[in-house]
């Protein structure tokens, strides 16, 4: 693999590590509910389109990617 690819396999997961956390902290603060996917986006500091290229259904795809994570825990 070239060193494009691993700084973009890299740079990819540091967005979604990025998506997850953000979505983490506003989970803490806020009920589900009141989240949008633009608030988690902006938080993490993507863009929108870019939030449903990594979790094609939004919020219910980050719930169960952060559940994921904690259950490898």
């Amino acid at each position: 693999m070239g060193t494009n690819m691993k700084n973009w396999n890299r740079d990819k997961e540091q967005k979604k590590k990025a998506l997850l956390d953000a979505t983490r902290e506003l989970l803490e603060k806020e009920v589900y509910y009141d989240i949008t996917t633009k608030e988690i986006a902006k938080k993490a500091g993507v863009s929108i389109a870019l939030l449903y290229k990594y979790y094609p259904d939004g919020k219910i795809s980050l719930i169960r990617a952060l559940a994921d994570e904690e259950a490898k825990k």
